[in-house]
């Protein structure tokens, strides 16, 4: 790809950057962190258990709903039940059942603030599987004619454009109404907060070192070697949690 193509490609990632699509990969390749100092993205913002807790609740509860389709009549409704109902209820491809492939939907909208899952059908249009798809690898593009395609690329292969009746797509709040927020992004700030909070007060217990009083021996120190065997001895000793406010022995001149 040469300069001119990355220059007129740049206002798009940067649009995408913003409201969704690609973000965590997008920032990371600019070299943007947040204040902190911490890398958020949506795979490491689960090692928060707040974040964690929610999207598992919210997934599970969600993806143990029953999915059933209606028919509009005149007056009311009647309940169908076809092959779309069972896709989604019972097992929407050979490989997963349909609460697990929910779930992966479910955590991507809520991380990511789009779900993705392509809807394969045979000649006659008639859905046979659904298949998950990974947010981060799809886009929405608009053609010259108006038409909406979901683009799904992936490194080794040319991309794929699907068209919207054949993706499910469960997206949260969208300023364009087409692809939803993404909660890592526009919350980046606070997550990456809370990580460095976790990751400073981890740090602190394992190397601080706290005794309850110091005996000193009088005699030299050593030369480097020794100085530093009697660094790592103190450490052993005296780092972690565990083992605050032990009594320490300094000896040798130290």
């Amino acid at each position: 790809m040469n300069l001119w193509t990355e220059l007129k490609a740049l206002p798009r990632r940067i649009y995408n950057a913003t409201f969704g699509r690609g973000s965590e990969e997008f920032w990371r390749e600019v070299g943007w962190l947040p204040g902190s100092g911490s890398s958020v993205n949506a795979d490491t913002v689960l090692g928060i258990a707040g974040v964690w807790k929610a999207v598992n609740v919210i997934g599970k509860d969600i993806a143990t709903l029953p999915l059933n389709k209606y028919k509009r009549l005149p007056i009311g409704k009647d309940r169908v039940r076809d092959e779309t109902t069972r896709l989604l209820n019972n097992k929407p491809n050979l490989y997963v059942k349909s609460v697990d492939q929910r779930m992966s939907v479910m955590m991507q909208a809520l991380l990511r603030g789009n779900g993705h899952a392509e809807i394969q059908r045979d000649p006659g249009g008639k859905p046979l599987a659904m298949w998950w798809l990974p947010t981060e690898n799809i886009e929405t593009e608009i053609d010259a004619s108006g038409f909406l395609w979901y683009v799904y690329r992936q490194a080794t292969k040319p991309p794929r454009y699907i068209r919207p009746e054949n993706m499910l797509h469960i997206k949260g709040p969208a300023k364009d109404a087409i692809t939803g927020w993404s909660l890592v992004t526009l919350a980046r700030e606070s997550f990456a907060l809370t990580a460095g909070q976790e990751t400073y007060a981890k740090k602190q217990y394992e190397n601080g070192v706290r005794p309850s009083m110091i005996l000193r021996n009088a005699g030299n120190g050593g030369d480097a070697e020794k100085r530093k065997e009697f660094r790592e001895t103190i450490e052993r000793a005296h780092g972690g949690a565990d083992k605050a406010f032990r009594m320490m022995l300094l000896y040798g001149g130290w």
